[in-house]
């Protein structure tokens, strides 16, 4: 079956696991020494919050309704991790037991611990209370009389190979697998011959997992140096027609969001530290980045790009990025999510190990180095990149993209820290808002911005400062001298040959929208017609009262009620539909 995988697999829903610190000593004296020591009254052994030697594989199988594989070794040392349900067992199901209770006998469903939900089996009570005891009593609390299964059916079902090694107890391979409806935490190392992994349905991400690394051994070849000054030299003079068609057919981009990131590209051609897009809101400044970083990568660029944007931005762009692009190319990797994920995360999906391809006839092609970076782009949140920034410093950049549009969310000046030494010779993007948000308007973000876009800027700008200061008092207020210039002049004078920065109808032109409200009446579907009979039929009392309305604003109150269901009739009736099953 399959392993632990070293840390890779996590808690699923509904569980929780032993106590360490306890476990530990016992084990250390081993399972017959906890027996005798229980609590005063217990009636029997009472569970330290760890669990006896156990082999599974005697009770039904949750998954297939067979018995589980062969757990290994026999030093391998079987761990209840959690409780995901329980049933009545069937007279032929239950272990033969004299001192058991005449009839049917309570069984649970356990998932143990760094296996996935495939080897989950049904396991009679009088088994499970002496190597669980103590899950078996809270189970109990939390699930009540009636039975119950807490499991998802998904969770036994493989969404996503992620990468591949050689199996550390034995002759063979495994394969690492994310499960349906669970995170990267969950992953579990499964051998690659099992039958679940062989069935006709998984090719396809046998074939995806092998599609990508290829793809991290070509962009990591020895002509990556040579690929990218074809690239630069390509992208000299970009047209903005051909930056249009970089993207997947479909809606095509704006033309003044193809010119943005062509100029974008020429800019990184020259050689440019970076930029700053600062057009005015709502013209689509961040399909315009990913514009650019097609631009390059369909260039001929191989380094990886970084996205660090705020938390609440990550899942638009997302969005973007798939409406956009071509599915799976350019390959984007969402680095967010807890602690436990991203250790999956920064292992398996963002690097790959070449000699994870032995056994194919595969030799790697790469330079000699231990990993390489499997994705074109990554996505993180500025959170993240705090926390983790040694780690995403170790790969080699080409482009990192800034989005600091919502200073509410993210301060420039705290989130630009943490990008200071990560990608020293990346071209820097920086995504401001414009208009009357512009970075000017915030001297301590401009100041951050200009630090990011051009690296020493700021010291050259104080210096700067400073020598206009120092030339004014000499002159002493003399005849012909004005005030020196102020920070916010020479950091503005700094920022505006690095800043793309167009208004509204210069951005959109023709395109724009009116910002007016529209209102059209058309006529009300069939489920919106009978959810607002329901809403009328229910609120007949109030609309029929014909007396004058009283000054306690009881009436008023309930009226305004009564056209909220309305509105919400018309913009969703399958809610107007739930909250009356729910009345």
């Amino acid at each position: 079956g399959g392993g632990g995988g070293g840390g890779l697999s996590g808690r699923p829903p509904g569980g929780r696991g032993g106590r360490g610190s306890r476990g530990k000593k016992a084990r250390a004296r081993g399972p017959r020494a906890r027996r005798g020591r229980g609590r005063s009254g217990a009636g029997g052994d009472e569970d330290d919050g760890s669990d006896d030697d156990y082999e599974p594989g005697g009770g039904q199988a949750h998954g297939g309704g067979g018995a589980v594989p062969d757990a290994g070794p026999a030093s391998v040392r079987i761990v209840v991790e959690a409780i995901l349900g329980w049933r009545w067992a069937a007279e032929d199901q239950v272990l033969g037991d004299a001192r058991r209770s005449p009839g049917p006998a309570p069984e649970y469903l356990v998932k143990y611990s760094g296996r996935s939900h495939l080897h989950d089996e049904w396991v009679p009570e009088a088994v499970l209370l002496q190597i669980a005891k103590r899950k078996v009593l809270n189970f109990r609390k939390r699930a009540g009389g009636a039975p119950v299964v807490l499991a998802d059916p998904a969770w036994c079902r493989p969404e996503r190979l992620v990468a591949r090694r050689a199996s550390p107890a034995g002759p063979g391979w495994e394969v690492l697998v994310k499960w349906e409806g669970l995170g990267y935490e969950a992953a579990t190392w499964e051998a690659e011959g099992e039958p679940l992994l062989t069935a006709p349905e998984a090719a396809p991400l046998h074939r995806d997992l092998w599609r990508r690394q290829e793809a991290a051994l070509e962009r990591a070849g020895p002509g990556a140096a040579a690929a990218e000054a074809a690239a630069r030299a390509a992208l000299a003079a970009p047209d903005p027609n051909a930056v249009r068609a970089s993207l997947r057919a479909g809606p095509p981009l704006a033309p003044h969001q193809a010119e943005a990131a062509a100029a974008l590209a020429a800019r990184w051609a020259a050689g440019d530290t970076g930029a700053l897009l600062a057009d005015a809101p709502g013209t689509g400044k961040a399909a315009t980045a990913l514009a650019f970083l097609e631009t390059l990568r369909r260039a001929g660029a191989r380094a990886p790009a970084l996205i660090v944007a705020p938390s609440a931005a990550l899942a638009a762009w997302e969005g973007e990025a798939r409406f956009w692009t071509r599915p799976g190319d350019p390959e984007l990797l969402v680095y967010a999510g807890p602690y436990a994920a991203r250790g999956v995360l920064l292992e398996a999906e963002l690097w790959l190990h070449p000699g994870s391809l032995a056994g194919r006839g595969l030799a790697p092609r790469a330079a000699p180095r231990d990993r390489l970076p499997k994705p074109d782009a990554v996505l993180t949140s500025h959170e993240v990149l705090a926390s983790d920034a040694a780690e995403l410093a170790a790969v080699a950049w080409g482009c990192v993209v800034y989005d600091g549009r919502d200073r509410a969310r993210a301060p420039a000046t705290k989130a630009l820290a943490a990008l200071a030494d990560l990608a020293p010779a990346a071209f820097r993007l920086a995504l401001a808002p414009g208009g009357e948000e512009a970075p000017s308007a915030a001297p301590e973000d401009a100041r951050a911005l200009l630090e990011y876009v051009s690296p020493g800027a700021a010291a050259e700008l104080d210096e700067a400062l400073l020598a206009a200061r120092e030339e004014a008092e000499e002159a002493g207020g003399g005849a012909g001298r004005g005030p020196p210039p102020s920070a916010a002049a020479l950091l503005a004078q700094r920022l505006a040959p690095l800043t793309l920065a167009r208004g509204r109808e210069e951005a959109v032109g023709p395109y724009a929208l009116p910002r007016a409200e529209a209102r059209v009446l058309v006529d009300a579907a069939p489920a919106q017609a009978a959810a607002a009979a329901g809403v009328l039929v229910r609120a007949y009392e109030l609309l029929a009262d014909a007396r004058p309305g009283r000054h306690n604003g009881y009436r008023a109150a309930a009226l305004r009620g009564v056209l909220a269901e309305l509105r919400a009739v018309a913009l969703a009736p399958a809610l107007a539909e739930e909250e009356e099953e729910d009345e």
